[in-house]
């Protein structure tokens, strides 16, 4: 009957949607998996280079403690050089996680949207 090949069509189309919607609430898990595991990967860099500049500034340190020469103030400069150049590199990764965590939002309510 013909009441029956519309109804039939409607849970077609409610079907269809239905997989849809699980499309895109995988591919959104998916994105989110990948943004975390990003996130994760830069933080653990930029601890391994703070610390790393941390412990050559504890060190340079104590070698101008011991000898206090123009030498090891030299080096002192280097230090606070290198830890300015990883802090410039932590904001610029903050940055870039803020940037990926917008475009994540962004894409979550496109796929609000397109739902």
């Amino acid at each position: 009957t013909r009441l029956g090949k519309e109804l039939q069509s409607v849970k077609e189309v409610v079907e269809k949607m239905r997989q849809r919607q699980t499309q895109s609430e995988d591919h959104l898990r998916s994105l989110e998996q990948r943004l975390g595991q990003t996130i994760d990967q830069k933080l653990q860099q930029t601890r391994r280079n703070l610390t790393t500049s941390f412990n050559q500034s504890i060190e340079q340190s104590n070698a101008i403690a011991s000898a206090r020469s123009a030498e090891s103030f030299s080096r002192l400069q280097h230090t606070v050089s290198s830890l300015t150049t990883a802090q410039q590199e932590l904001q610029q990764n903050l940055g870039g996680i803020t940037t990926s965590h917008q475009q994540l939002q962004q894409l979550q309510q496109n796929v609000t949207a397109s739902i």
